[in-house]
């Protein structure tokens, strides 16, 4: 119980000494939905816990190895710490952010999924910028040398997919670690 009350304690000094309006280095955002970047890491992440599910050994071929579908999970874990979401703005879709998420970080049985899907209030601070398409798996998992090599060797983009990708993707957005993010109540 002692816990629970500073706990409580420290999570009201903090949110009283925030404000929306303050000079603070805390950004607070309020009324923004958050998706996943396409082609991400976070992406893939919503996804890799159901490949549990699979026969266990089930793999894809990807050239001269296998991708081990049930360790997919794991791989991405220990390869990321934090988790890139899209944020962007109810109001005004122009406004829009990149919000990281520490996965380990989660309370109450939330996972990266259910982010998603609530009306969430984000305390936040500014951490760089950053482009859509430096957060792309190939993006991130492209090692220092292979540049000459090129990205999908096997797989050729159609003209019709090459086109899908809006120049938004080359927009440095700023990107904020979260720090405190949570439902705000209307009393």
């Amino acid at each position: 119980m002692a816990k629970s009350i500073i706990t409580n304690t420290l999570l009201t000094d903090f949110l009283a000494c925030v404000s929306p309006s303050d000079d603070s280095s805390i950004h607070v955002f309020e009324g923004y939905d958050i998706n996943p970047v396409s082609n991400s890491m976070s992406s893939f992440m919503l996804l890799t816990p159901y490949l549990g599910m699979l026969r266990s050994g089930s793999s894809v071929s990807a050239g001269d190895f296998a991708i081990s579908l049930d360790r997919i999970d794991d791989a991405i874990k220990k390869g990321k710490g934090y988790y890139e979401f899209l944020a962007v703005s109810k109001n005004n879709e122009k406004d829009r952010r990149l919000l990281r998420f520490n996965g380990s970080a989660l309370k109450n049985n939330y996972k990266l999924p259910d982010l998603t899907k609530m009306d969430l209030l984000f305390y936040a601070v500014k951490v760089g910028k950053t482009r859509i398409a430096d957060l792309e798996v190939e993006s991130e998992l492209e090692f220092v040398g292979s540049s000459g090599m090129p990205k999908n060797p096997d797989y050729p983009v159609s003209s019709a997919a090459a086109d899908d990708n809006s120049a938004s993707d080359d927009e440095e957005l700023d990107m904020y670690d979260v720090i405190l993010a949570g439902v705000k109540s209307d009393d």
